[in-house]
């Protein structure tokens, strides 16, 4: 659906509520990286050497900002997977 879709359909009440709803149970990729987090956590936590500890964010992603490469720093990307995969470069 298109935001002019989501506009003409959803009145400004109802996208507050959606918004407060949000705010009480965020839902979405942000939210499942946490609960996922959470339950490596415990996972983690039964074979864990004794004093180790864990927190959800040792097993959740980090994104990063996109970092520019050069089409040169792409080829050689490119040729260093191709390697690793078990290709060859000509």
């Amino acid at each position: 659906m298109t935001l002019h879709e989501v506009q003409s359909r959803v009145s400004s009440d109802e996208f507050a509520l959606w918004i407060a709803d949000y705010s009480i149970e965020p839902w979405g990729e942000i939210r499942s990286d946490l609960q996922m987090g959470i339950l490596a956590t415990v996972m983690a936590s039964c074979f864990a050497a004794k004093g180790t500890t864990y927190t959800p964010a040792d097993f959740m992603p980090e994104f990063k900002e996109k970092v520019d490469q050069s089409i040169e720093d792409m080829k050689e990307a490119a040729k260093q997977f191709c390697l690793l995969m078990g290709g060859t470069v000509r």
